[in-house]
């Protein structure tokens, strides 16, 4: 059980995230994933924001 403790220690100590990184990693998400859903955001040539804005967030959630 101490070496599980340990590890997790030295993980939480050693291996964080800047926060240039993170913001670097959030933004490089939303940009995908907005790619990933703009032909979904409504029927046809049509956009409807709330249609969009769902197939978005399933979007985020899958990158």
């Amino acid at each position: 059980m101490g070496e599980i403790v340990d590890l997790i220690d030295k993980i939480k100590k050693y291996y964080r995230f800047t926060p240039a990184e993170l913001r670097g990693f959030v933004i490089s998400v939303l940009v995908i994933a907005f790619v990933i859903s703009f032909s979904e955001w409504g029927p046809g040539k049509d956009v409807e924001l709330g249609y969009g804005l769902f197939n978005f967030f399933n979007a985020v959630l899958i990158v």
